[in-house]
């Protein structure tokens, strides 16, 4: 019964619609795959549980696939792994050659870009392989700006989505923000007031 609790408020979205019996029936089963994503962002009195499976304590046939910061997740866990993947930071050669081939690629012209990432004047933000896919997308597109800081990197991404979102549905920003950004914040803001992490149907 825990651990058909642990997969129904851990595991699994609160508003999907699975029977328990069905849940009982997979968990039971010879192969079961059970994915702990973003596990660092899980609530610490749900860790106790999630942290016997992934040694096996309870549902010892099986599979368990872990997704986290590393510096989030108990390091003496490791042990219990067959085998373990570190996505690591790029270093400035890394950063400037995926640039090239971004450029080669796009058949864009990146030289003000390229100039700037072979002078270093760039940030440890621009490490991070998925951050620079987005930097590079941005700084390559209509408004051009620099990227410092991941508030940067976040601001330029939503003012991106949201022109494009309003030339597609041909409505200016502001009558879209009223429209669907305020509704969709004060949604947010609620669910964050009630500790939840999921919107529902009802919200």
């Amino acid at each position: 019964e825990s651990l058909l609790k642990a997969v129904q408020q851990s595991l699994l979205p609160k508003d999907i619609l699975i029977n328990e019996q069905a849940i009982k029936r997979q968990l039971q089963g010879d192969k079961v795959l059970i994915l702990l994503d973003a596990f660092d962002e899980i609530h610490k009195e749900e860790n106790a549980l999630l942290l016997d499976i992934i040694s096996s304590e309870v549902q010892r046939k099986s599979t368990v696939i872990v997704t986290s910061r590393p510096s989030y997740f108990p390091q003496q866990q490791l042990r219990h792994f067959d085998s373990t993947l570190r996505i690591l930071e790029y270093d400035h050669k890394q950063i400037l050659a995926y640039a090239e081939r971004y450029a080669e690629f796009s058949g864009r012209s990146m030289k003000s870009l390229l100039d700037s990432i072979r002078r270093k004047r760039i940030t440890d933000v621009w490490r991070n392989p998925l951050n620079l896919c987005i930097i590079i997308c941005l700084m390559t597109s209509d408004n051009q700006q620099a990227v410092e800081t991941r508030t940067d990197l976040y601001k330029e991404l939503f003012q991106f989505t949201i022109q494009k979102a309003s030339e597609r549905m041909k409505v200016t920003y502001k009558k879209l923000q009223s429209l669907y950004i305020n509704p969709l914040c004060q949604m947010a803001f609620k669910c964050l007031c009630e500790g939840r992490y999921t919107l529902t149907d009802e919200d």
